[in-house]
């Protein structure tokens, strides 16, 4: 067996594995084996495909069978345990006596203070906030049920599982089925203060529960919260990455806006007045002190209160909007700015221009793709910005991505038609990877091939791309498309790619493939034609294929043979 095994070692590793083979000491009265070699070799080699083996690789793993008839142990440990961590009550259906218990039982650990019981899977740990957890779950599935048990005894059970009742009920799919007497009963009788995330879970509540016509007295909770709430402090991010700890992005301004209490409150307003207009005139007063916050997060918060408001009293609510986004720019990310932007434009023009180049022009990815987008659609609709799309070479390729995505959205608008084909022509010669928004026209199904041929020729024969090729072929066979109708653009890309293509193009072997395709599908569909337009098309698509073979394009002879098959 030694033989074999060191025919597969390195030559540097056979004398020393010569004086190590055996057993050399004694622990304890015990021999220890101390393997130097074979263990790991045996864990790799068992966990890879027996059928892609080498032979030497096969022969290695009979020989450390035999050496290892029990298995390897080194590498497998078994003092070490992982898994879920959740109280032994997870997942129980309880009765109300039995959860009473838990709720009352003063004996109970805080986290730090418990132990972890190892089980298959996982630990159990019966702390208060493990069982908090396990409260909050069912409070989510019987809302109703633990309200009324809360109630009933509330002046026995622990404070600690407050917040887990009102997280439970505020997250419920059954929250339209609890009484709105019963959730307000809940809410005078466990006030919140200003530092509690009680406070968020009573504005989570109203926000949800918005087909109900709250009381007076929970409407003035509301805007209390939204105004006078500890969260979130001025310097103290409540949400931060590695990137950015200081709230510097739009994606960092908008994750504290929607995580902190008093931008749930703005949120739960606007839900409001969405629904009911006549509750403007009450929450006019809180929606201004938002606005004019210290804190950021809060001040963009304040636009999902702003938003409906513009439905209900436009001047005002435009004032607020269009300054909110002069003092931030990047306020201009909210969700539905860029339609907001029109709503403004005709009152606002200078001013809602000025916003969208700060984003067009600034370092943060999401505002440059909403400027962009609204730069291109300001163009489209309002003949804007055409200084900056007569000069696209100067776009970086975020901008000139998010420009040609908003013109394909208007392409199949007949009145934009013709003005969406120039902004794309602007494009044509660009050295920037533009292959994506450009094959949407094809992924989307936006071709009209009477109205827009001439333009595909011109488009599909300026810079030949593989993406773009390739949308074209499945647009063709998803649509079961006839390549007869297609002949002219086929034709014409085949020319192109034979004459100028060849040396020009990115990806040339993967776009001659695709070329190839529709040569021979287009020959294949009139090859057998005695109509002679058809006859006609069979030969050019001959006359293409010489070229193809004198130039010696990519695969030409496994092509070739292909033909001469059919």
């Amino acid at each position: 067996m030694e033989k074999k095994v060191l025919r597969y070692l390195h030559p540097s590793a056979k004398d020393h594995y010569k004086h190590r083979i055996e057993y050399n000491r004694e622990k304890n009265g015990h021999k220890v084996y101390w393997s130097f070699w074979g263990d790991l070799q045996k864990e790799l080699l068992e966990v890879l495909p027996y059928n892609r083996l080498s032979n030497q690789a096969k022969g290695l793993i009979r020989v450390l069978n035999r050496k290892f008839p029990k298995g390897s142990s080194l590498y497998k440990h078994s003092d070490g345990h992982g898994g879920w961590v959740s109280s032994s009550i997870a997942g129980k259906k309880l009765n109300n006596i039995q959860w009473l218990g838990i709720l009352t039982n003063i004996k109970l650990k805080h986290k730090i203070h418990s132990g972890w019981k190892e089980v298959p899977g996982g630990f159990i740990e019966n702390s208060i906030e493990q069982l908090a957890s396990s409260f909050r779950t069912a409070v989510s599935e019987e809302p109703e049920r633990m309200i009324n048990l809360v109630l009933k005894h509330k002046g026995q059970i622990l404070g600690a599982y407050v917040d887990s009742l009102f997280s439970g009920v505020a997250y419920s799919k059954d929250l339209e089925s609890v009484p709105l007497d019963l959730l307000v009963t809940m809410i005078v009788n466990y006030p919140y203060d200003y530092n509690s995330y009680s406070a968020k879970y009573i504005c989570t509540i109203i926000e949800n529960k918005i087909c109900e016509k709250w009381p007076q007295h929970v409407l003035d909770i509301l805007k209390d919260i939204a105004v006078n709430h500890k969260d979130p402090e001025i310097g103290k991010p409540n949400v931060t990455n590695t990137e950015d700890k200081e709230m510097r992005s739009y994606n960092m301004l908008q994750s504290n806006a929607i995580n902190c209490v008093r931008g749930e409150a703005a949120q739960a307003i606007g839900k409001l007045l969405w629904k009911e207009k006549s509750l403007f005139s009450q929450f006019k007063g809180t929606i201004e002190k938002l606005t004019l916050d210290e804190n950021l997060a809060v001040k963009f918060a304040s636009l999902y209160a702003l938003w409906p408001c513009y439905y209900i009293e436009r001047d005002w609510a435009s004032e607020k909007i269009i300054n909110l986004y002069e003092q931030d720019y990047r306020f201009a990310g909210f969700h539905g700015t860029k339609n907001m932007f029109f709503l403004l434009y005709p009152k606002y023009r200078e001013r809602v221009l000025n916003i969208i180049t700060k984003c067009y022009e600034s370092d943060d990815k999401e505002l440059i793709q909403m400027g962009s987008y609204s730069l291109a659609e300001m163009y489209i609709r309002e003949n804007e910005f055409a200084d900056i799309m007569d000069n696209i070479d100067i776009m970086t390729e975020a901008q000139a991505e998010a420009v040609l995505h908003m013109a394909i959205l208007y392409f199949n608008k007949e009145e934009f038609n013709t003005l969406v084909k120039n902004m794309i022509r602007k494009f044509k010669s660009s050295t920037l990877d533009l292959e994506m928004p450009i094959s949407r026209l094809f992924y989307d199904k936006l071709i009209d091939l009477e109205r827009d041929k001439d333009f595909l020729i011109e488009i599909m024969n300026s810079d030949l791309s593989y993406r773009t090729i390739h949308a074209f072929v499945h647009y063709l066979e998803e649509e079961s498309k006839s390549v007869v109708d297609f002949k002219d653009i086929i034709l014409s890309m085949s020319y192109h790619l034979v004459n100028d293509g060849s040396n020009n193009t990115k990806g040339v072997w993967r776009i001659e493939s695709e070329i190839s395709k529709l040569i021979i599908g287009l020959y294949d569909e009139t090859s057998a034609s005695s109509l002679p337009d058809k006859k006609d098309i069979a030969e050019k698509c001959l006359d293409v294929w010489d070229l193809m073979f004198e130039k010696q394009i990519g695969s030409i002879r496994q092509l070739s043979q292909k033909l001469m098959e059919r």
